[in-house]
């Protein structure tokens, strides 16, 4: 009778915990002396995209990322009497939910030798929040040294490369490079490289006869010819573009590819590419935006270059420099603001007149910066 009362209360105690799991936001677990999963909370499966019973009895470390799986070992070695130990770590079990960030929590059960309880804290949301931040920063901060290298007296003499070295450090690309536009006696349109930076133990393809010459409209597909003539990105991985360049990318080791057009006097003068030799990922729309600033920027100085390359900057020249700037800011997608010293706003961007509640920047511009803080907040307005 003893024997059955333990089995019927082991059992109700099994189901108020699989109830309470599935209420809890975080993944509950137990790991025996191997490492092995005994118990596993019902939040599992929303966190990972697998099932519970695909997982019981199986090493939790098989779901942490190989680069993580150190770390989580250390944490979840049986080290009884020591606090609750964190770590951040990345899960993917390969169940359609992609590679998650987990907030790692475990302890040593005294009671149970060489056993481990835990929780899984799905972080994502805030890990994602907190690279975009710093991705916009790392991104704004190249996108300042490019235009200030395009913003002396007079060009740089190698234009292109004062561009294309920035660029790679902050895209983390593998390669970077410049094709300009040209035409064949026939008249057809041809692409060939000017210019190019390459990351330590990337090959260069400057020298590659291939990369000098190509047809333009057989090296593309017809749509991706047609977004860059209309001014738009251009990515994928080699198997997405024609025969006729699919074979190169893959011969020079390319795992994806950002292409992004440079229109000079209305037409299109080049591209600036971008090569992942590392892996197949994209980049992302607030990369692309950023980036498709510089090559904005970059179109205005080629523009400025062919007017007059030596000539002091004029009037026009200084507009069309002034332009770069605003094209930056006016993509980036965090609020901006410029002012001059006395704290007059001399221009905004769109996501600071959204951020304000405004409907134009012409109602924030001619501004001070103190119009814009609660009273109470003000202090004694700077006199330098």
């Amino acid at each position: 009778m003893k024997s059955q009362a333990s089995h019927a209360g082991s059992q109700v105690e099994s189901e108020r915990f699989r109830h309470l799991s599935e209420l809890l936001h975080e993944v509950v677990f137990q790991l025996d002396a191997q490492g092995r999963l005994t118990v596993l909370g019902g939040a599992w499966e929303r966190l990972t995209g697998t099932p519970v019973s695909a997982w019981r009895g199986r090493a939790l470390l098989e779901a942490i990322h190989p680069e993580d799986r150190e770390r989580a070992q250390a944490l979840l070695a049986y080290t009884p009497g020591t606090p609750v130990s964190r770590q951040e770590v990345r899960v993917d079990t390969g169940g359609g939910q992609g590679i998650r960030w987990v907030e790692l929590s475990a302890r040593a059960l005294a009671t149970l030798p060489g056993e481990v309880m835990g929780t899984l804290l799905d972080v994502t949301s805030r890990r994602t929040a907190e690279e975009a931040v710093t991705t916009r920063e790392r991104y704004l901060e190249a996108m300042v040294q490019v235009q200030r290298r395009m913003m002396g007296h007079e060009l740089p003499d190698d234009l292109y490369g004062a561009v294309v070295e920035p660029l790679g450090h902050v895209s983390a690309a593998s390669r970077v490079y410049v094709f300009e536009m040209h035409f064949a006696e026939d008249g057809a349109l041809l692409a060939s490289q000017r210019a190019e930076w390459c990351e330590p133990g990337i090959p260069p393809n400057l020298e590659d006869p291939n990369m000098h010459g190509l047809p333009f409209d057989a090296a593309l597909r017809p749509h991706q010819s047609e977004k860059l003539q209309r001014g738009e990105p251009v990515q994928g991985q080699p198997r997405d573009f024609s025969e006729l360049l699919a074979p190169m990318l893959e011969a020079q080791g390319v795992r994806s590819v950002l292409l992004l057009p440079m229109h000079v006097h209305g037409q299109l003068f080049g591209v600036i590419g971008f090569d992942n030799c590392r892996e197949p990922e994209s980049w992302g729309p607030i990369e692309v935006n950023l980036l498709s600033g510089a090559a904005g920027a970059l179109s205005l100085a080629l523009e400025q270059r062919s007017a007059n390359a030596l000539r002091m900057r004029t009037e026009t020249t200084l507009r069309r420099t002034e332009a770069g700037v605003h094209l930056l800011i006016e993509a980036f997608p965090d609020p901006v603001l410029v002012h001059v010293g006395d704290g007059v706003l001399l221009s905004v961007n769109p996501a600071l007149v959204q951020y304000l509640g405004f409907r134009d920047a012409s109602e924030l511009v001619g501004r001070h910066m103190l119009d814009l803080v609660r009273p109470e907040d003000r202090g004694p307005r700077s006199s330098t």
